[in-house]
């Protein structure tokens, strides 16, 4: 991942990297090394979730054999006893020993690692100069800043 960054930035290529937390097996140790992650391989930008289980995906079967989540959770939420919609409605994966609160407290931590990194905005600044048009783009990205770092996550986002 490192190498490919470092070949899209020398080929002028914009780079993003999706980050996911919350798997089974996950540790502290292994969550902070996904913290520090993003600033580490210089993308242009990372975006970072807690893993959601959805119905026929292996983490899914894994969490409803173990018990983490209900085995009639589909038909729970096809009734409605879930709430309205999906964002906000279906679970998270949580892994065993930690709280949603320590996931959520993560992703604030790795974003603001990412993006209050003097070295990532000066790498701004300088593709902001090549690609002026760009700005206006960003700027929704940058508006949307406060709410992630107080809650977590942007308004609609599933996690």
């Amino acid at each position: 991942i490192f190498n490919a960054i470092k070949i899209c930035r020398r080929n002028d290529i914009h780079t993003n990297i999706f980050l996911i937390l919350g798997f089974p097996t996950e540790t502290q140790k292994e969550i902070n090394d996904t913290i520090t992650f993003g600033r580490r391989c210089k993308a242009d930008l990372m975006g970072i979730r807690i893993l959601v289980p959805l119905p026929g995906a292996d983490i899914f079967d894994y969490a409803i054999k173990n018990k983490i989540l209900p085995a009639d959770l589909v038909d729970r939420y096809a009734r409605g006893e879930l709430g309205k919609g999906f964002v906000g409605s279906w679970p998270l994966f949580i892994p065993e020993g930690l709280r949603l609160s320590d996931l959520v407290e993560a992703k604030k931590k790795a974003y603001l690692n990412f993006y209050f990194n003097p070295a990532w905005i000066l790498r701004r600044i300088r593709y902001y100069i090549r690609h002026p048009e760009r700005l206006k783009d960003d700027v929704r990205l940058f508006r949307a800043l406060p709410q992630v770092l107080r809650f977590g996550k942007t308004k609609g986002a599933m996690s």
